[in-house]
C-alpha cells in the first residue's frame, strides 16, 4: 500500500502525485511515469485504478449524495507539463499544475560535451563501455540535481459560483 504524501510531487522514478485538500475529503492522485497506472486515493485508501496511456483521463468517485471527478491531462509534452482538476458535482474546485524546470542551456551543453569526451576516453584506453557508463550516469544525475532540475506545482481554487437562482434574488 503507498502512502499519500500530504504536498504535490512528481519523480521520474516514483511518478506523479497530485494532492487535493481542500475540501471535506482528502483526494490524491498517483500516476506512474514508467507504466501509466493510475490510482485515486480518498482518505488514505484507494477507491480507483488504471491503466491509461492517453493525454487525458479522469476518474469518477461518489461519496454519498457527492460525486468527485479528478481529470488528469498532459498539456504539453514536450515540456512535460502535466493539469490535474477537481471537481465536485460538476464545480470545479482547484487546479494543479505540474512544470519540469529545466537546468540552464550550459549545463545541458557541458552534460553533452561530458558524456562525448567520456566515451571518446573510455574507447580510447580500452576501458569498458559498461565501466564508463558506471562512472558517468551517477555524475550525469548529481550534475542535474545540483542544478535544481524537478517539477515546481502551483495549485489554484477556483471560487464557487452562485447558482442563477440565487444571483437573481
Amino acid at each position: 500500500m503507498k502512502v499519500v504524501p500530504k504536498a504535490s510531487s512528481a519523480s521520474i522514478l516514483r511518478g506523479f502525485w497530485f494532492v487535493f485538500g481542500g475540501s471535506d475529503l482528502d483526494l490524491a492522485l498517483w500516476l506512474s511515469t514508467i507504466s501509466g497506472k493510475e490510482e485515486l486515493y480518498v482518505n488514505g485508501h484507494q477507491v480507483s485504478q488504471s491503466r491509461e496511456m492517453a493525454l487525458s483521463s479522469s476518474h469518477v468517485h461518489r461519496e454519498g449524495n457527492t460525486t468527485y471527478e479528478v481529470v488528469v491531462k498532459a498539456t504539453s509534452v514536450r515540456r512535460a507539463e502535466v493539469e490535474c482538476s477537481l471537481s465536485r458535482d460538476g464545480v470545479l474546485q482547484e487546479i494543479v499544475r505540474s512544470k519540469l524546470v529545466q537546468p540552464r542551456l550550459w549545463l545541458r551543453l557541458a552534460v553533452i560535451a561530458s558524456i562525448g569526451v567520456s566515451m571518446f576516453f573510455a574507447a580510447r584506453s580500452g576501458m569498458s563501455l559498461w565501466l564508463a557508463l558506471g562512472v558517468l550516469v551517477p555524475t550525469v544525475f548529481m550534475l542535474y540535481r545540483l542544478a535544481g532540475v524537478g517539477y515546481i506545482f502551483t495549485s489554484s481554487r477556483e471560487p464557487h459560483r452562485a447558482s442563477k437562482g440565487a444571483s437573481d434574488a
